[in-house]
């Protein structure tokens, strides 16, 4: 990071980004060393490959790319929701850095949703008034204009759940790096002579016990549950939707979006799993430990 952002220069950072956040030097400039390895860098190189200017303006780049465009502003938007998962409390205005930026991509994202369905209509109407008897026939502009929205939009809803699963995913994998660094310290001041065990173990059960409040992990494994109905919801639309005259770049990008969902789900699922197997052997370890130090007493009592 080349200059540190802090209290006096981050609000005019922040308006930065919407004349030249689309630059990859520009983000360079101003992240947190924390952040990197997230994808940032490598998303902005590839809207950039695809006409999209230093501004994201969508409507610069190619009209029979916007599938692809829109690909990479999901592809951004995930990479920037993991740099902001990686911003630790010595990190806030890099947070805000990226909080900022998120914003501004799902509003470039939708616009270029806007174009990509306009496109498609054109397109195909243009198609239709050719004077070409192998073309098909009976193809409703209208109709694939419906068609390729809902496409669209179901690559959208897959995305946005998609940035809340790699939430999930960081937020417990971080819960169980905190659980195993607390279980290790709880077993090594154990060994000490004179440490009041009974009050060590008690301690370690409510610190246990608040990493999984503080992760917030019974609520997400609950919207796990919905969250895969959700998926399984789109994908039946999805399935209803007849292809024939849409874009096979929309479809492309679609499909697409759909298996970075499923990838992301099931990273999720398995990083809360494992969590709550921690989670529960911890607590069984300690309560373990503290029945057998009991046993103890009551024998050195007889």
């Amino acid at each position: 990071m080349a200059t540190t952002l802090n209290n006096s220069n981050i609000e005019k950072i922040k308006k930065l980004i919407l004349k030249e956040g689309y630059l990859t030097s520009f983000w360079r400039e101003y992240r947190s060393n924390a952040t990197k390895g997230c994808g940032v860098g490598k998303a902005l190189d590839n809207l950039k490959k695809l006409g999209v200017p230093k501004n994201g303006d969508p409507s610069k780049g190619k009209l029979d790319q916007m599938p692809e465009i829109i690909q990479g502003f999901d592809d951004l938007s995930v990479a920037m929701l993991k740099a902001r998962g990686k911003c630790g409390g010595g990190q806030k205005h890099t947070k805000e850095f990226c909080v900022a930026y998120g914003k501004h991509i799902e509003k470039l994202h939708a616009e270029a949703v806007k174009l990509a369905q306009g496109g498609a209509q054109k397109a195909m109407a243009k198609e239709l008034l050719k004077d070409d008897p192998k073309k098909e026939k009976g193809l409703d502009p209208k109709v694939i204009q419906a068609n390729t929205k809902a496409i669209l939009e179901a690559a959208k809803k897959y995305t946005e759940l998609a940035k809340w699963l790699v939430a999930v995913q960081q937020t417990s994998a971080k819960a169980a790096k905190l659980l195993e660094s607390k279980m290790s310290a709880w077993a090594s001041q154990r060994n000490n002579d004179g440490i009041d065990t009974q009050r060590l173990d008690a301690a370690m059960e409510a610190a246990i016990k608040k990493i999984a409040v503080d992760a917030k992990i019974k609520p997400s494994f609950q919207n796990m549950q919905k969250t895969q109905k959700e998926l399984q919801n789109i994908l039946k639309v999805v399935k209803k939707v007849k292809t024939e005259g849409i874009d096979p770049k929309v479809v492309r990008a679609s499909s697409d979006a759909i298996k970075k969902g499923d990838k992301a789900f099931d990273l999720a699922r398995k990083a809360i799993e494992g969590f709550l197997s921690d989670y529960k052997g911890a607590l069984q370890v300690v309560a373990e430990g503290r029945d057998r130090k009991v046993s103890e007493a009551q024998v050195e009592g007889h």
